[in-house]
């Protein structure tokens, strides 16, 4: 099976902004964040994966002890995808940003 969709749904109420854990999105290279979104509630991101859909949150929590960043991960599989996007099978790759 191939996970082809990423949904996120933030259930973060209060979030305030100097606690960082904005999803980043990066481009194929990994040379530039491309996109940030603020885990606030109720916001959710839906996404493509392929071997170059790079994302994460790189930077740690600033957020005090008592709170926590919550969010709902759905994944959308396929039997297959097209060949251009195959790769050898891996688990997630970790990178440094």
């Amino acid at each position: 099976m191939h996970r082809r969709v990423n949904i996120l749904l933030y259930l973060n109420r209060e979030w305030e902004d100097t606690w960082g854990g904005e999803l980043e999105l990066w481009n194929k290279d990994r040379t530039k964040c491309v996109k940030r979104v603020k885990p606030v509630f109720n916001r959710a991101v839906i996404f493509n994966i392929t071997d170059t859909a790079y994302h994460g949150f790189p930077q740690p929590l600033k957020c005090p002890e008592y709170k926590k960043r919550f969010s709902l991960a759905t994944y959308y599989y396929t039997p297959d995808r097209p060949e251009e996007e195959k790769s050898p099978a891996h688990s997630s790759l970790f990178f440094k940003t």
